[in-house]
Protein backbone atom coordinates (compact mmCIF):
# COMPACT_ATOMS: atom_id res chain seq x y z
CA UNK A 1 0.00 0.00 0.00
CA UNK A 2 1.56 3.30 -1.26
CA UNK A 3 1.17 5.96 1.15
CA UNK A 4 0.52 9.68 -0.49
CA UNK A 5 1.84 12.59 2.03
CA UNK A 6 -0.30 16.03 1.23
CA UNK A 7 2.35 18.63 1.71
CA UNK A 8 1.49 22.10 1.89
CA UNK A 9 1.53 24.78 -0.91
CA UNK A 10 4.64 26.63 -0.55
CA UNK A 11 4.39 30.39 -1.22
CA UNK A 12 7.17 33.07 -0.72
CA UNK A 13 6.94 36.15 1.43
CA UNK A 14 6.41 38.14 -1.76
CA UNK A 15 3.08 36.35 -2.66
CA UNK A 16 1.75 36.55 0.45
CA UNK A 17 2.32 39.63 1.21
CA UNK A 18 0.72 40.76 -2.42
CA UNK A 19 -2.37 38.88 -1.45
CA UNK A 20 -2.54 40.42 2.27
CA UNK A 21 -2.30 44.10 0.25
CA UNK A 22 -4.66 42.87 -2.23
CA UNK A 23 -7.52 42.51 0.53
CA UNK A 24 -6.65 45.60 2.58
CA UNK A 25 -7.15 47.65 -0.67
CA UNK A 26 -10.50 45.94 -1.46
CA UNK A 27 -11.29 46.57 2.35
CA UNK A 28 -10.97 50.23 2.14
CA UNK A 29 -12.19 50.96 -1.36
CA UNK A 30 -15.59 49.31 0.13
CA UNK A 31 -15.40 51.43 3.10
CA UNK A 32 -14.77 54.66 1.32
CA UNK A 33 -17.29 54.21 -0.96
CA UNK A 34 -19.78 53.80 2.21
CA UNK A 35 -18.26 56.91 3.47
CA UNK A 36 -18.70 60.71 2.08
CA UNK A 37 -19.41 63.95 3.71
CA UNK A 38 -20.87 64.42 6.87
CA UNK A 39 -24.55 65.02 6.46
CA UNK A 40 -27.48 66.34 8.57
CA UNK A 41 -30.67 65.31 8.55
CA UNK A 42 -33.08 67.82 6.96
CA UNK A 43 -36.95 67.87 7.04
CA UNK A 44 -39.33 70.66 6.90
CA UNK A 45 -42.38 72.25 5.54
CA UNK A 46 -42.65 74.95 2.67
CA UNK A 47 -45.86 77.23 3.10
CA UNK A 48 -46.35 80.23 0.32
CA UNK A 49 -48.43 82.90 2.22
CA UNK A 50 -49.40 81.15 4.91
CA UNK A 51 -50.68 77.93 2.86
CA UNK A 52 -48.42 74.48 2.03
CA UNK A 53 -46.81 74.39 -1.21
CA UNK A 54 -47.71 70.78 -2.19
CA UNK A 55 -44.92 69.02 -4.80
CA UNK A 56 -42.42 71.95 -4.34
CA UNK A 57 -38.83 70.48 -5.30
CA UNK A 58 -36.54 71.39 -2.53
CA UNK A 59 -32.89 71.68 -3.38
CA UNK A 60 -29.82 72.85 -0.67
CA UNK A 61 -26.19 73.24 -2.58
CA UNK A 62 -23.36 73.82 -0.15
CA UNK A 63 -22.05 76.93 -0.37
CA UNK A 64 -18.58 76.15 0.47
CA UNK A 65 -17.06 74.23 -0.81
CA UNK A 66 -19.34 73.37 -3.80
CA UNK A 67 -20.81 69.93 -4.16
CA UNK A 68 -23.38 67.30 -4.08
CA UNK A 69 -26.47 68.74 -2.83
CA UNK A 70 -29.50 67.46 -0.84
CA UNK A 71 -32.94 67.47 -2.64
CA UNK A 72 -36.41 66.38 -1.95
CA UNK A 73 -40.16 66.97 -3.31
CA UNK A 74 -42.51 68.01 -0.84
CA UNK A 75 -45.88 65.76 -0.43
CA UNK A 76 -49.26 67.60 -0.66
CA UNK A 77 -48.74 68.75 2.54
CA UNK A 78 -45.69 70.52 1.94
CA UNK A 79 -43.68 68.47 3.99
CA UNK A 80 -40.21 67.51 2.87
CA UNK A 81 -37.47 65.48 3.60
CA UNK A 82 -33.77 65.82 1.98
CA UNK A 83 -31.88 62.79 0.11
CA UNK A 84 -28.28 62.94 -0.52
CA UNK A 85 -28.13 60.10 -2.43
CA UNK A 86 -30.64 56.48 -2.81
CA UNK A 87 -28.76 55.31 0.25
CA UNK A 88 -28.38 58.17 2.23
CA UNK A 89 -31.18 60.72 3.88
CA UNK A 90 -30.31 64.80 4.46
CA UNK A 91 -27.65 66.98 2.86
CA UNK A 92 -24.01 67.81 4.23
CA UNK A 93 -23.00 69.86 7.12
CA UNK A 94 -22.61 73.18 6.30
CA UNK A 95 -24.22 76.55 4.77
CA UNK A 96 -25.94 75.95 1.85
CA UNK A 97 -28.24 78.02 -0.85
CA UNK A 98 -31.73 76.55 -1.33
CA UNK A 99 -33.55 76.86 -4.26
CA UNK A 100 -37.58 76.07 -4.10
CA UNK A 101 -39.54 75.66 -7.44
CA UNK A 102 -42.99 74.18 -7.70
CA UNK A 103 -43.51 70.85 -9.79
CA UNK A 104 -44.43 71.15 -13.35
CA UNK A 105 -47.51 68.86 -14.07
CA UNK A 106 -45.51 66.19 -16.16
CA UNK A 107 -43.68 65.69 -13.08
CA UNK A 108 -46.67 64.59 -11.10
CA UNK A 109 -48.83 62.34 -10.92
CA UNK A 110 -52.70 62.80 -12.72
CA UNK A 111 -54.68 63.15 -8.95
CA UNK A 112 -51.66 66.00 -7.68
CA UNK A 113 -51.76 68.18 -10.65
CA UNK A 114 -55.00 70.29 -9.73
CA UNK A 115 -53.11 71.00 -6.36
CA UNK A 116 -50.29 72.07 -8.30
CA UNK A 117 -50.97 75.71 -9.48
CA UNK A 118 -48.60 77.85 -7.56
CA UNK A 119 -45.97 79.96 -9.49
CA UNK A 120 -42.98 80.24 -7.33
CA UNK A 121 -40.89 83.91 -8.00
CA UNK A 122 -37.28 83.64 -9.31
CA UNK A 123 -35.91 85.03 -6.07
CA UNK A 124 -36.52 81.38 -4.61
CA UNK A 125 -35.04 79.65 -7.33
CA UNK A 126 -33.38 80.77 -10.40
CA UNK A 127 -32.14 84.18 -8.28
CA UNK A 128 -32.38 82.49 -4.81
CA UNK A 129 -32.34 84.59 -1.66
CA UNK A 130 -32.87 81.65 0.63
CA UNK A 131 -29.61 80.24 2.62
CA UNK A 132 -29.58 77.64 5.32
CA UNK A 133 -27.14 76.41 7.77
CA UNK A 134 -27.24 72.70 7.82
CA UNK A 135 -25.84 70.98 11.84
CA UNK A 136 -25.07 67.51 12.37
CA UNK A 137 -27.98 65.40 14.01
CA UNK A 138 -31.44 66.44 12.88
CA UNK A 139 -32.68 69.65 11.77
CA UNK A 140 -36.29 71.34 11.12
CA UNK A 141 -35.97 73.65 7.82
CA UNK A 142 -39.22 75.61 7.27
CA UNK A 143 -40.12 78.16 4.12
CA UNK A 144 -42.29 80.50 4.58
CA UNK A 145 -42.81 82.23 1.13
CA UNK A 146 -44.15 85.52 0.40
CA UNK A 147 -45.88 85.46 -3.05
CA UNK A 148 -47.09 88.75 -4.64
CA UNK A 149 -48.91 88.17 -8.15
CA UNK A 150 -46.64 90.59 -9.91
CA UNK A 151 -43.40 88.85 -8.72
CA UNK A 152 -41.28 87.14 -11.80
CA UNK A 153 -41.93 83.91 -11.86
CA UNK A 154 -40.86 80.23 -12.85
Amino acid sequence: MSRSTIRPRSTSPLVNGLRWSGALLLIVAIAGCQRGPQLGRVTGTVTANGEPVPFAYVVFNPVKPPRNYGSAYANEKGQYELRFSTARNGAPVGKHQVSITAAKGDELPDDAKPSAKLKVPSKYNTATELQADVKPGSNVIDFALVIDATENTQ
